[in-house]
C-alpha cells in the first residue's frame, strides 16, 4: 500500500502557491461567418434560358466564388419592383441588384441607346460584346451608370415584327399599322417604316395584341415564351433591325460595404463574362420561341434580299437624327456613333 503522508502537505503547496494543473476541457468548434445576404430582383419568372443562364447562373457564380460568403436571394416575377422600375429598384435600396432594360427609363440612358440603332448587330452575343466593350474601355457610357455598380451590360437578340391579324411583307404593308414599340430609337425606327409607333409596357402588350389595340409590335424573339405571346399571333416579318440593351446592377452603398475581397470575387464572375452570357441566353430562347410560334402555325416571312435592302435604306436617316439629338444634348453623338460603328464592324464577322 502506497504512503498518503505527503498528500496533504501537497495540496497546502498548492493552494498557497496558486499553481493549479490545468483541466481538460472540450474544443468548441467555430461558428461558421454568417453569410452577406444580397436580394435580386428579376422582373421575370423562373423559367427559360434568361432567368437560369443569367440570373440564377450568375447569383450560383457568386455563391461559389466566394465560398458560400455571399447568398443572393431572387425574387421573381416584379415582387421588388414593377418592370418599368427596375433601375430605380437598385439606385434606391429596395434591392441590392436588379436587372433591366434601358429603354424602361426614358431619357436616363441617351448614349447608350446608340447601341440599339438598327442593324448594327447579328445577334444577342455579338451585341453584347460590344456593349461591354463600350462601357469598360471608353469614357462615353460610364456617367450614365454612376449611381449604381455596374455588374454587366448586355443585349437581346434582334428585333423583329410580330403581327396578330395581317402579314407584312412589304416595305408599304407597314403603313398605318399601329405599331407597339418602346424607347426612341424603337419609335423613330417604326415611324421610318411608315408605321403608327405605340408606346407600352412589355407586360401590355399580350391584352393589346389580343384586343386590336395594336397590329403588332416591334421586339425580340426571346421574350415570346415568356409572355406567351405565341397565343395572339399569325404572322412574323423576320427583319433583325437592332438589339435592345439591358443591365445588371447593384445598389451602390451595398457594393461600398462589401469587402474588397468580395467585390474582386464578384467582379471575376461579372463584366465581360455575364454581359456575354446574358446575350447567349436571349439567343438560346429566341431559337426555342421561333421553334414554338412554328408549333402554333405562325407564319414566319423572311424579306427578300432587294426588299430587305428597302428597309435599310428606309431607316438610315436615323443615324443623322440621333446624332443630332445628342449634339442638341450636349452629349459627344458624332464620335458615340463612331466606336459603335467601329464595334459593329468589328463583332459582325
Amino acid at each position: 500500500m502506497k504512503s498518503t503522508k505527503f498528500l496533504p502537505m501537497a495540496v497546502s503547496f498548492i493552494l498557497a502557491t496558486g499553481i493549479f494543473l490545468p483541466v481538460w476541457t472540450p474544443l468548441k468548434a467555430a461558428s461558421p461567418a454568417k453569410p452577406i445576404e444580397l436580394s435580386y430582383a428579376c422582373h421575370q419568372p423562373p423559367v427559360g434560358p434568361v432567368s437560369v443562364m443569367f440570373s440564377k447562373g450568375w447569383a450560383q457564380d457568386v455563391e461559389k466564388a466566394t465560398g458560400g460568403g455571399v447568398k443572393v436571394t431572387i425574387h421573381w416575377s416584379q415582387t421588388l419592383g414593377k418592370t418599368v422600375e427596375q433601375y430605380n429598384t437598385a439606385v434606391k435600396g429596395v434591392a441590392d441588384v436588379t436587372w433591366g432594360y434601358q429603354a424602361w427609363s426614358p431619357g436616363r440612358f441617351p448614349l447608350t441607346s446608340g447601341l440599339e440603332l438598327p442593324f448594327l448587330f447579328p445577334s444577342g452575343v455579338a451585341a453584347s460584346r460590344a456593349t461591354w466593350e463600350m462601357y469598360f474601355t471608353s469614357k462615353y457610357l460610364k456617367p450614365e451608370y454612376t449611381d449604381v455598380k455596374v455588374l454587366g451590360l448586355s443585349a437581346m437578340d434582334p428585333k423583329n415584327i410580330f403581327l396578330a391579324k395581317k402579314p407584312v411583307h412589304r416595305l408599304e404593308d407597314l403603313k398605318g399599322m399601329k405599331i407597339r414599340c418602346q424607347g426612341i430609337v424603337e419609335t423613330k425606327t417604326v415611324e421610318s417604316f411608315g408605321a403608327v409607333p405605340v408606346a407600352m409596357m412589355i407586360t401590355e402588350v399580350y391584352t393589346a395584341l389580343e384586343r386590336g389595340t395594336v397590329d403588332g409590335t416591334l421586339i425580340a424573339t426571346a421574350p415570346i415564351n415568356t409572355f406567351r405571346f405565341d397565343r395572339v399571333l399569325k404572322y412574323a416579318t423576320e427583319v433583325s433591325v437592332g438589339c435592345g440593351t439591358f443591365f445588371l446592377v447593384m445598389n451602390r452603398k451595398t457594393w461600398d460595404s462589401l469587402p474588397s475581397d468580395i467585390q474582386k470575387k464578384i467582379d471575376e464572375v461579372s463584366g465581360s463574362r455575364i454581359s456575354e452570357t446574358g446575350g447567349k441566353s436571349f439567343d438560346i430562347e429566341s431559337a426555342e420561341a421561333w421553334k414554338l410560334l412554328a408549333e402554333h402555325g405562325v407564319e414566319r416571312y423572311r424579306l427578300p434580299p432587294e426588299e430587305f435592302k428597302r428597309w435599310k435604306e428606309a431607316v438610315a436617316p436615323i443615324y443623322d437624327w440621333w446624332v443630332a439629338d445628342m449634339q442638341a444634348k450636349g452629349l459627344p453623338g458624332k464620335e458615340v456613333l463612331s466606336e459603335i460603328l467601329r464595334l459593329s464592324e468589328k463583332y459582325l464577322k
